[in-house]
């Protein structure tokens, strides 16, 4: 049997680690999900409970808040456990079959996408062209200030490369924030919600050139920039 090459090797790494990426994030979906359905199931049972209340005492109280109005009437819940009913964990599992060699059996550049630090590295074959560091976004202004329970939020990015137009940006927050396409060298106004006061928040931007920063901060106090 013929001896993998590095460039195999580096294709079987990136699938494996890319293969296991898609089933934990499986998971947390499937997990999310199930949530969601019980949390909604559980609205529900509020929502009867507080219409009986309404006919037993004659008082009118609300009966659910807007967010559980709008899951229910949109049957998110029906709409997922449909969704959870027509897969399983598990599936599309992926048959390794061999790498067919390529570029000379030379590993190829790293990449942001697959999670790799891009920094000079040298050819199996030799010294060679450097890999040059990905660039980064800078922050060039953020504020943000507490209202409970909105952190809002105001800053402006900037990239160094010219052909940049615009950034994905993204909180990691429950919810899952994501905010694509948002123009550079704009100050850009949004709010994150629900936060508490010295919750630490992390905040990922990525320009089409793979130019990217992360800015961590701390709800409720005074940022650094």
């Amino acid at each position: 049997m013929a001896k993998r090459t590095e460039y195999q090797k580096q294709a079987d790494k990136r699938t494996k680690d890319a293969l296991r990426l898609r089933a934990r994030f499986d998971g947390r979906i499937r997990k999310a999900a199930q949530q969601l359905i019980t949390a909604a199931a559980g609205a529900l049972d509020a929502r009867n409970r507080l219409n009986r209340i309404n006919q037993l005492y004659g008082v009118d109280i609300s009966t659910e808040t807007l967010l559980a109005h709008s899951v229910r009437t949109g049957d998110l819940g029906g709409q997922l456990a449909t969704l959870l009913g027509e897969s399983t964990p598990g599936e599309e599992v992926q048959l390794f079959n061999p790498t067919p060699d390529g570029n000379g059996g030379v590993v190829l550049a790293l990449e942001a996408v697959f999670g790799e630090v891009l920094t000079p590295q040298a050819s199996p074959l030799g010294p060679g062209p450097l890999v040059p560091a990905a660039p980064a976004l800078t922050l060039t202004s953020f504020t943000h200030s507490y209202s409970a329970p909105y952190d809002n939020i105001t800053l402006q990015v900037a990239s160094p490369v010219p052909t940049d137009m615009g950034y994905d940006l993204s909180f990691d927050v429950p919810g899952s924030y994501q905010y694509p396409n948002l123009a550079l060298n704009n100050a850009i106004t949004l709010s994150l919600s629900p936060v508490m006061p010295g919750q630490v928040v992390t905040m990922t931007a990525v320009a089409a050139s793979g130019a990217r920063l992360t800015h961590t901060f701390t709800v409720g106090q005074e940022p650094e920039i």
